[in-house]
């Protein structure tokens, strides 16, 4: 229950409209939550189906989500991580924080002193992203794992980071959600729709997280193994990499309004938001 509490919280900051008599819902006190029997309940009622929040709007239940549902996903470790279907894809609400790959072998975890990238002497790494507070945005310390973990590109190359079942987003997995949400409403703000709607500095601006997203100024790691950019950015790696020019390509979340894509030295180390195969 506290989950779909935690759900609801998210989703009623969209303008929900009970879509068969264009009306916004209004709600004046608590809501209570359940799997409501009654066939014909006040309109207003809202309900878990299970899968989905419902609105009753006197005449049918209608989804108060535009369909996107929700459920989770255990990694190796025993992290649990809640998912979101937005249109046909469905991915974690949080960043990845195994410290083991999916066929048990530890991850190493990076210290000063180790080298974050050796071409010569390949070994992955994760570290978890800097979680300082340089805005004073947190009135309590933040949990290590808060952002989630940033791997090296030896780690994200090795087709065993995801859960099973799960994988590591093509840049083309981006641009379909990019499609998608510029396609319900959201077009020319993109970024501002997946953004978390708290925990960014003023200067890249907070979000609305417009479908629960929840994306996080993780940051990114730099060549050298230094964590930095926390509160400012959102770099999200992909599974697309050009060995040549030695790159991955990764979107990035700043202060613009729309979805940036780069492609980056594959020396640096990114956070990566899995996706349901």
């Amino acid at each position: 229950m506290r989950k779909l509490l935690l759900f609801l919280a998210s989703i009623l900051s969209f303008n929900f409209s009970l879509l068969a008599q264009n009306e916004l819902i209004e709600v004046e006190s608590a809501i209570q939550i359940s799997q409501n029997i009654d066939p014909t309940p006040d309109p207003g009622t809202i309900r878990w189906t299970g899968s989905d929040f419902e609105g009753w709007n006197g005449v049918i239940w209608v989804s108060l989500t535009g369909g996107i549902t929700v459920g989770s996903v255990t990694d190796i470790d025993g992290n649990t991580y809640q998912t979101i279907k937005i249109g046909d894809q469905e991915w974690m609400l949080e960043n990845l924080k195994t410290t083991t790959f999916n066929d048990g072998t530890p991850i190493a975890e990076w210290s000063f002193g180790l080298d974050w990238w050796n071409g010569t002497n390949p070994i992955p790494y994760y570290q978890w992203a800097d979680t300082n507070d340089p805005g004073n945005i947190y009135p309590d310390p933040l949990p290590v794992d808060f952002y989630g973990a940033i791997y090296n590109d030896f780690a994200i190359s090795s087709g065993k980071l995801a859960p099973i079942g799960w994988r590591i987003p093509t840049e083309q997995d981006f641009i379909d959600l990019e499609n998608f949400i510029a396609g319900n409403g959201q077009a020319g703000n993109e970024a501002i729709a997946l953004k978390s709607t708290t925990g960014w500095a003023a200067s890249s601006g907070n979000g609305t997280d417009t479908y629960g997203f929840n994306a996080l100024p993780s940051g990114y790691v730099s060549a050298f193994g230094s964590a930095v950019g926390n509160q400012l950015f959102c770099i999200l790696g992909t599974s697309d990499v050009d060995p040549v020019s030695q790159t991955r390509k990764a979107i990035m979340l700043f202060d613009q309004s729309t979805i940036q894509y780069d492609e980056n030295s594959n020396r640096l180390g990114v956070a990566i938001r899995c996706i349901k195969e």
